[in-house]
């Protein structure tokens, strides 16, 4: 009887870590607020194709974020907001995005150039770094970079 109830406050301990969307908003500067919305990942809901050496498609699409283990969150909303403006990131093939809400303000980067706004960032759970940007001009955005070289990643984030 001990173990029926110790293995049920594990599974409930493990659900409700694991189980639920989380909702994280990151002030990055004065203007700028970040909010970041990520989910369990179910793979009942994709077609998923395993292609070795820690690869997988999931959806027709290579995938950032895994490290030899099917996800277990996908990023499924980024907005930016500022001057009471949403703006919508792509979040294609974005998983593992945190871990225990450790994803600081640090890990991302506004500049300005004759393009309009480029907004990059670092997600990882711990494993499986990968980097992302977005340029934003008025109240559009296109992802213009999503990268796990860890060149590109050092040199350029």
């Amino acid at each position: 009887m001990n173990y029926l109830i110790i293995t049920i406050l594990l599974f409930s301990l493990t659900v409700g870590a694991f189980g639920r969307e989380e909702t994280i908003e990151i002030k990055l500067n004065e203007n700028y607020v970040l909010i970041l919305t990520k989910i369990p990942f179910d793979p009942q809901k994709h077609s998923i194709r395993d292609i070795g050496n820690y690869t997988y498609i999931i959806d027709e699409k290579p995938i950032f974020g895994n490290d030899g283990h099917l996800p277990r969150f996908e990023l499924i909303n980024a907005q930016l907001q500022f001057d009471g403006k949403s703006v919508k990131l792509d979040t294609d093939s974005m998983f593992e995005p945190w871990f225990e809400k450790n994803i600081k303000k640090e890990s991302f980067k506004i500049k300005y150039d004759e393009a309009g706004l480029k907004l990059s960032g670092l997600f990882s759970d711990g494993a499986g770094l990968y980097g992302a940007e977005w340029l934003i001009v008025d109240t559009v955005s296109i992802r213009t970079i999503i990268t796990k070289d860890e060149e590109v990643l050092f040199e350029y984030f």
